[in-house]
């Protein structure tokens, strides 16, 4: 939990809008406030399948990605190629 708390945080935050609303005396009220959240929640990255990843540019974006296993030259190891492992 420590770990996936310390990602989303390296990841980033961003501001959203979060809207409220309900019935009081007859009368139907909303409101709403800025609240600053995680880009990626702690579950989703600890949910993440084995070799996918979010991958943090230096410009600010980010994206989910998949990075198959690499031999020591930077080929892909050949169990992977083969299918032998389930994607």
């Amino acid at each position: 939990e420590e770990d996936a708390k310390a990602s989303a945080d390296f990841i980033g935050k961003r501001m959203v809008w979060e809207r409220t609303s309900g019935w009081s005396g007859g009368r139907f009220h909303q409101s709403g406030r800025w609240k600053e959240e995680h880009r990626f929640k702690t579950w989703d990255l600890r949910s993440l399948r084995p070799h996918r990843a979010v991958v943090v540019h230096s410009r600010g974006t980010r994206r989910k990605v998949h990075l198959p296993p690499r031999e020591a030259d930077g080929s892909v190891s050949a169990w992977y190629r083969k299918g032998g492992f389930f994607r």
